[in-house]
């Protein structure tokens, strides 16, 4: 990934360029730094707010994911809506966090369509958390 900042040029990023003044002026949008997916090393390439309420996987917030899948208790399955070049990224799960219950997080499937987790208390039980997250970098 090329990042270059002067005071001439402005800044070069993986598919466009974004001049000084857009810099300066705070102007920079999402569309001037990336307009792909597949490109741009070292970018967030998806993520994904999501969480298992009343009996169904929930959805709150996300970018470059189709769906969320619960396979069985504790287990969850994060489809990408346009695939990641290689399944050399690295997928970084966020746990929601209650007084009572801590949890920790243990991938299982990577590949380039999807990331799957096993979501685990600390007592190693499965566990379906009200909020979880999931942010892909490559």
């Amino acid at each position: 990934m090329t990042f270059i900042v002067d005071g001439t040029n402005g800044a070069t990023f993986p598919d466009t360029t974004v001049q000084s003044t857009a810099l300066t002026t705070g102007s920079v949008t999402k569309s001037m730094i990336s307009t792909s997916t597949s490109t741009g090393f070292g970018l967030c390439r998806a993520w994904c707010n999501f969480g298992y309420v009343a009996s169904a996987v929930v959805i709150n917030s996300s970018y470059n994911v189709s769906s969320v899948t619960r396979t069985s208790a504790g287990i969850y399955v994060v489809n990408f809506t346009t695939a990641m070049t290689d399944a050399n990224y690295a997928p970084i799960y966020l746990m929601g966090w209650t007084a009572t219950i801590a949890n920790f997080y243990a991938p299982y499937t990577i590949n380039t369509s999807a990331s799957a987790v096993t979501i685990y208390t600390s007592g190693s039980q499965v566990y379906d958390p009200p909020t979880s997250g999931l942010a892909v970098f490559r």
